[in-house]
């Protein structure tokens, strides 16, 4: 569902992870991915009717993600077999159009490696502890 098998997956933790999954993301968020895909947008969640969306967002229609106003600075990994965050979108629309893009790491992973992957601690993790605390 979210990419490859890959040599990240230890296969004797997933009858833990089916037991947790999925958890942390509500149906709004779920549904809001296939929306994105087929308006070919990056936008906020779409209420479907108009009068709603105007009620929420002031429009008729979702208003579109400014990924070029995103001030903070950003780190960032990608997965090459992600199929949910496609390496083609990171690479083609968020790593041009963020202005603070410190650093962008791409990962032979899955979406879900960076969670339940074996070395996601040492590739992912780590760094970004060792970036929070040289930045204190």
């Amino acid at each position: 569902m979210c990419g490859p098998n890959t040599h990240e997956l230890n296969e004797t933790r997933m009858p833990v992870y089916i037991n947790h999954a999925p958890g942390g993301t509500s149906v709004n968020t779920v549904v809001q991915y296939p929306q994105n895909m087929m308006a070919d947008a990056f936008q906020w969640y779409d209420f479907i009717d108009p009068a709603i969306n105007q009620q929420h967002y002031g429009q008729s229609t979702p208003p579109q993600y400014n990924i070029a106003d995103f001030t903070p600075p950003l780190y960032l990994w990608y997965g090459a077999d992600d199929w949910l965050a496609d390496p083609t979108d990171v690479e083609g629309y968020i790593i041009p159009n963020v202005p603070s893009l410190v650093q962008s790491v791409k990962l032979n992973y899955a979406h879900l490696d960076f969670v339940w992957g074996i070395n996601a601690y040492k590739n992912v993790y780590q760094p970004i502890i060792n970036i929070i605390k040289n930045q204190q």
